[in-house]
């Protein structure tokens, strides 16, 4: 077959043409997650490698930019001819002059991962998005503004103009921001789940400046510079849609599901579907080359496509990008036989065109009785492209199977580039193929982004008859019951369900009460009252609330933690929420939320309101714990990040999870309870984000997670939030949201 036949291409016309591989550029030693591009002769990469580096024609810079090393590069811009920025899970933003390929500025300010960056149109202006859900804006290094307002992680950044600049999130939602003011001016809602991606286009058939936005629902969405959509393209890719990039009246997008697809806005339909050997990360435009584009992938390698005839790669190139394509093994044995005869002919099988583009078909090859192969149709070839092999592993005959299951396939993975090494993953008729590659991923130490191609392989090689769960199936896999019910062993409360109901996380301890009473505010009436906790008589209760009321900030941490003490007593709930409001709940967020605050009165605080949780069937500390939630949320939802000490991480994933047993115990249906578990939610997600280095085990979280993931819309709730992309999502959680979505 020829270089032409390869390449799939049509019409020599710029419009008609099809694109093909023009490029390989190979160098980094893990995922290339970042591209951008100067010129056709200056291309950049960055990678999880923790480097940035230059290609100058089919040179590359020979030990790369380790200007984020050993933490990996997550964001890239063009800023000049001269200088690009790169972002990274080090938190920071860096300047790199492409001449000298020195660092000039190292900006320092989010508390969390680098997610996305953008360049102002015709100023300095950097914008940068982080998983803290913040957009920064910063010019040579300084950071003039923080603006706030996302409710989970910023991933994807455009300028529309100097002054206005578009931010895309998990919380499902675009933000506009009037840079001038720093102020949202405006919310736009269409996805159904995290917005992942965002780009200018030009389109004869819209008006110009438009822009299209895209995300982990696989659909995109084009939009006028008004916020109305304009129209909306469900399903276009089947998993999560990374980036997006447009050249006239095309749109580009990459996706996990190891495609890059170009949307033809005219035909309104995919018309090219590329095959990549991995999931595809990032994807742009290259400048003033015809439409020539570059893209990232899960292989380690940059491609750029091209739709030039005369650009593109030699004959020997395709075939080793085929190669790479159909060196894809799934490989695998089964315990329960698929009967290789049921499995059509290649020559047979492949002679029928497809009736869509990226249609994937199994075929056994000609000549063999049990040979299987993998094939994608080209509809811009008009030919089936081998994608992959079905094939028996190498190994001894007596190499032993998993048991308990109705199939095993060997699965050959490559995770670091040493000797392959075959893995044996387990499937049960009517799992849900989530669940299976969840427990996969995590037996065998596997990193998440993993995750979607074992799902894909068990839908692509399971019957579909055996794939189908039924009505029963969806139920928690660690008990078989429908509603949290933890291990028994555990330490943690107790059930979900009616008659045993999970028990508060309380903070009872008096073993600090004489440095209680030694910090109290030089009083000589109340230290003498409160010598003994005691019997606790009307006068100390509201002397206490008095002490709340006056005592600055700075000196309440021992009248907070005292307070921690005296609310757990039943004779002191009268008059300590009993006479409206303010209630010593409101006294107390007062100090909590007040800038002269310290740790430990985050902390003292923390612990009052769990220990308030208490007395949740009486009506008035129940009322106040949801009239305040939001007050409560949005000020340790601030305050905790990374850097927090575990004492006061836990406390307020203590505090989150006494609210997920609240809704437990009160009326579901009760819409107060329910908007207030929403919110819950979505700080415990956020607080996932935040977890401490030295916090291995977290054990309240993962439960709140558990007791408040109960339904479809909680599920998908959770997706918003962000929660899959921690970088270590607890088995079981994953596994409760994938039974519901």
């Amino acid at each position: 077959m020829d270089a032409e036949q390869r390449s799939g291409v049509g019409d020599s016309s710029p419009h008609a043409a099809t694109y093909r591989l023009s490029r390989t550029l190979a160098g980094h030693a893990a995922d290339v997650r970042a591209v951008a591009a100067m010129s056709r002769e200056l291309l950049i990469t960055g990678s999880r490698d923790g480097c940035v580096r230059l290609w100058r024609g089919n040179e590359l810079n020979s030990y790369g930019i380790r200007v984020h090393a050993p933490h990996y590069v997550q964001a890239l811009a063009v800023l000049s001819n001269e200088m690009i920025v790169s972002g990274s899970s080090d938190k920071t933003v860096a300047w790199i002059d492409v001449n000298t390929e020195q660092m000039t500025h190292l900006g320092k300010g989010h508390g969390d991962v680098v997610s996305a960056l953008a360049v102002a149109p015709t100023s300095t202006l950097v914008a940068s998005g982080s998983w803290d859900r913040t957009v920064r804006l910063w010019r040579d290094g300084e950071s003039l503004m923080s603006l706030t307002g996302h409710d989970a992680a910023v991933w994807a950044l455009l300028f529309l103009s100097d002054t206005e600049v578009l931010s895309a999130s998990a919380d499902c939602s675009i933000r506009l921001w009037d840079v001038r003011k720093g102020e949202c001016a405006q919310v736009l809602y269409g996805h159904d789940e995290a917005v992942r991606a965002l780009c200018r286009l030009e389109l004869s058939a819209h008006s110009r400046g438009s822009f299209a936005s895209a995300g982990n629902d696989g659909s995109v969405i084009l939009w006028s510079m008004h916020g109305e959509q304009i129209r909306r393209y469900p399903n276009v890719h089947g998993s999560f849609i990374y980036a997006l990039a447009a050249f006239q009246d095309m749109l580009i997008s990459a996706s996990e599901d190891r495609t890059v697809r170009i949307l033809d806005l005219q035909q309104q339909d995919v018309v090219q579907t590329i095959p990549h050997p991995n999931t595809v990360w990032s994807v742009t435009m290259i400048p003033n080359a015809d439409g020539d584009f570059l893209t990232g992938c899960a292989d380690s390698c940059a491609r750029v496509w091209t739709r030039i005839p005369e650009r593109s790669a030699p004959a020997e190139h395709v075939a080793e990008y085929e190669m790479a394509l159909a060196a894809q093994k799934t490989s695998m044995h089964h315990q329960h036989q698929i009967d290789p005869s049921q499995v059509p002919d290649a020559e047979t099988a492949l002679a029928q065109p497809g009736f869509r583009d990226g249609q994937t078909r199994l075929v056994r090859k000609s000549g063999t009785l049990d040979g299987i192969e993998v094939y994608m149709w080209s509809m811009s070839a008009g030919r089936w492209m081998k994608i992959g092999d079905v094939t028996d592993p190498p190994g001894s005959p007596e190499r032993p199977l998993k048991t308990g299951f109705d199939y095993v396939f060997d699965v050959d993975v490559d995770v670091d580039g040493s000797a392959h090494r075959y893995r044996q993953l387990g499937y049960r008729r009517g799992e849900n193929p989530y669940v299976a590659a969840e427990r996969f991923l995590e037996e065998e130490h596997l990193p998440r982004t993993y995750l979607e191609q074992i799902v894909q392989f068990l839908i692509t090689h399971v019957p579909a008859s055996d794939m189908r769960a039924d009505a029963g199936a969806l139920t928690d896999p660690l008990t078989g019951a429908d509603r949290y019910v933890p291990p028994a062993a555990s330490s943690l409360p107790q059930g979900h369900s009616a008659g045993n109901l999970p028990d508060w996380i309380l903070f009872p301890g008096t073993d600090s009460y004489e440095r209680i009473l030694e910090h109290l505010p030089e009083n000589d009436r109340c230290r003498s009252l409160f010598q003994t906790l005691k019997p606790l008589t009307a006068e100390k209760v509201r002397m206490l609330s008095a002490l709340l009321e006056r005592t600055p900030p700075a000196q309440a941490v021992a009248v907070i933690d005292l307070a921690r003490l005296v609310v757990l007593e039943n004779d002191a709930i009268q008059i300590l929420f009993g006479n409206g409001q303010p209630t010593v709940l409101d006294s107390v967020l007062r100090h909590a939320s007040s800038a002269e605050a310290s740790f430990g009165i985050h902390v003292s605080s923390c612990r009052f309101i769990c220990n308030s949780f208490v007395h949740w069937q009486r009506a008035p500390v129940r009322e106040a714990l949801l009239r305040c939630a939001d007050l409560i949320l949005d000020t340790f939802t601030i305050i905790v990040h990374s850097d927090t000490p575990e004492k006061l991480w836990r406390a307020f994933a203590a505090v989150l999870y006494n609210y997920a047993v609240l809704e437990s115990r009160c009326d579901a249906g009760r819409q107060s309870v329910r908007s207030c578990a929403d919110r819950v939610l979505q700080s415990a997600c956020l607080l996932g984000f935040a977890r401490p280095a030295g916090v291995q085990e977290a054990s309240e979280l993962t439960d709140a997670l558990w007791m408040l993931i109960h339904d479809a819309s909680r599920a998908q709730l959770a997706i918003s939030a962000g929660l899959l992309e921690w970088e270590e999502v607890p088995s079981k959680i994953a596994e409760r949201i994938r039974m519901f979505v």
